[in-house]
């Protein structure tokens, strides 16, 4: 089966029986489904990350076209439109897999600027290095409340810098 195929029978079997029952047997049999269905989320966004920050080297280049079309089959594939109201309840890897697609696929205007300012604060070029940024706790922290503040409260500075550095306009 596709892995989308079997999130969607778990995703049905956890929805399936009375929410208005709290706890008691309700509880019992709603825990087992909900727990495969974290669990194959878990499994799938480990991944999906694997692939989107380069870890087996074999996603040099990323441009902005091509970020769009794996975000948008990303989603498709949690069965999400893009809602942040759909994403509330999910497992932080599968939150931190949709900030770090979010941003490989976001406009040339937001992406220029956190580039541009990442870049600005150690004060060097391309490629950036995550040993420039961990020497100094404090550019780290600067950096990390950067990313925040963008909106991207899920990814990691490494995550930032593996697509920065790997993005192509």
């Amino acid at each position: 089966l596709e892995p989308s195929r079997v999130l969607a029978i778990v995703n049905r079997t956890s929805n399936d029986g009375n929410p208005k029952s709290k706890g008691g047997f309700y509880e019992i049999i709603a825990f087992a489904p909900r727990a495969l269905k974290t669990n194959i989320m878990e499994r799938m966004a480990y991944d999906l990350l694997n692939i989107a920050l380069n870890e087996d080297g074999m996603t040099p280049d990323i441009t902005q076209g091509g970020a769009m079309v794996f975000c948008r089959d990303i989603r498709a594939l949690f069965g999400l439109d893009g809602k942040k109201k759909d994403e509330i309840n999910l497992p932080p890897l599968v939150m931190r897999l949709f900030d770090v697609i979010d941003f490989m696929s976001s406009d040339c205007k937001v992406f220029g600027e956190i580039k541009m300012a990442i870049c600005g604060l150690v004060h060097g070029g391309e490629p950036l290095h995550m040993h420039s940024f961990t020497q100094d706790g404090t550019l780290q922290d600067e950096a990390s409340l950067m990313i925040r503040a963008k909106g991207y409260s899920w990814m990691y500075l490494d995550d930032v810098v593996s697509v920065l550095n790997r993005r192509k306009e």
